[in-house]
């Protein structure tokens, strides 16, 4: 005979009273505090918690009542549980008269804490249980030391009984909406993505036509021009020599420029680091008025990222300092390249008017930055900053 059928006092009523505390609850904070005004006329207790098993059954969730404690909302591994055994499936309860002075509540390593901040004295556990499987556990406890009896246990159990079930299907309908979440989550990325890859191979062909027709009307043009000098003259002077110096030379440098634009050759030769100081102190020298200053503290691991990834760090580094110089208004722009968390990061920070008045002016550059950063698996935070700003934050796994 089980210890529910030879020791349960509870009434019919007292069920009926239960099993309606549960009904039409939509959490497991909610079922628990309905549930303790129910109960604790014939199973008194001071505090009352659940303990619910995560999906991967190493971690433990506590939704609770009565007494605040750490508990409340915590989630801790079953391994550092008292009352792990139960967790385990090895035992149906576990009750004592004072855990103070017990030694099930006194292992090393055991997240005991709460019971002794609490003054939680007597207590009683007892299994959840859904067709055999352990789901989690209730606790009852008092701060005085008076004993639970066989009686509580098995009318503890029948509550058990009750609840188990509702919560059960509370979790499956949380992980189905979790499920569901995550799946729309990950369609509505790939159709980001789809729009952003779009866009920015827009930006590309852009990109491109604006390099051709910068080859053509500058580049070419020296150059035809310069040729035609070479076929219409034998001999040159010293000027018309002097002169032709001069336009090779500029010719070279509109073309280093044009290459540069496609592809930062510094960033090839020197790294990430030495590209971003390089664009810094190029942007500084254009706009002197722009208080612009750069850090970097980097470690050599950073030499293993791929050239996609260091050149989508370079183009973002370059949209955030024109967005900072051309939309928000700022007088110090602030530059850094940094470990964070086993992470790369970029931090881009400018004292101008803030992100919601700087996107009425630039939604295309914020939106080609989330792009590109998508595109090679980083993480883009924008944000306002205190007093007035803009904080463009990077970050990607160092490998």
């Amino acid at each position: 005979m089980s210890i529910i059928s030879s020791d349960c006092t509870l009434s019919v009523d007292e069920i009926i009273n239960v099993a309606t505390a549960v009904a039409g609850r939509w959490t497991l904070a909610e079922v628990i505090q309905s549930v303790s005004g129910d109960v604790v006329s014939f199973l008194t207790h001071d505090h009352f918690d659940a303990a619910i098993l995560l999906e991967d059954g190493q971690l433990l969730q506590t939704f609770e009542t009565g007494l605040n404690t750490e508990w409340g909302g915590a989630t801790r591994s079953v391994s550092d549980s008292p009352i792990r055994e139960i967790f385990l499936n090895n035992v149906e309860y576990i009750v004592t008269p004072d855990a103070h002075n017990d030694k099930q509540f006194q292992k090393e390593g055991m997240y005991t804490a709460p019971i002794f901040k609490a003054n939680l004295r007597a207590r009683l556990h007892v299994a959840m249980l859904i067709s055999g499987k352990v789901i989690g556990a209730l606790s009852f406890s008092r701060t005085t030391t008076t004993a639970y009896t066989k009686n509580d246990i098995a009318n503890a159990l029948v509550i058990s009984r009750i609840i188990s079930p509702y919560a059960h299907g509370l979790l499956q309908s949380d992980q189905i909406n979790q499920a569901r979440l995550a799946a729309e989550r990950e369609a509505q990325l790939r159709e980001g993505l789809l729009t952003g890859a779009k866009v920015l191979a827009g930006n590309l062909e852009k990109n491109r036509a604006q390099m051709g027709m910068e080859l053509h009307d500058q580049t070419l043009a020296d150059l035809s021009r310069i040729s035609r000098t070479l076929q219409d003259k034998e001999k040159l002077n010293v000027v018309e020599l002097s002169e032709l110096k001069s336009d090779v030379i500029h010719c070279l440098t509109e073309l280093r420029r044009i290459v540069d634009a496609a592809r930062p050759s510094v960033l090839e030769l020197f790294g990430l680091a030495e590209a971003v100081r390089h664009l810094v102190e190029k942007e500084s020298a254009i706009r002197p008025n722009t208080e612009l200053t750069f850090e970097q503290h980097l470690p050599e691991t950073v030499s293993a990222y791929s050239d996609d990834i260091e050149f989508g760090f370079y183009r973002i580094a370059q949209e955030a300092i024109h967005n900072a110089f051309k939309h928000s208004g700022a007088s110090r722009i602030h530059v850094e390249l940094f470990e964070d968390n086993e992470s790369m990061a970029l931090s881009v920070v400018d004292n101008g008017c803030g992100l919601e008045r700087s996107q009425e002016h630039n939604r295309g550059g914020l939106f080609n930055m989330q792009t590109r950063a998508a595109l090679f698996g980083a993480r883009l935070e924008i944000d306002s900053v205190e007093p007035s700003g803009t904080r463009v934050f990077l970050t990607a796994p160092i490998t």
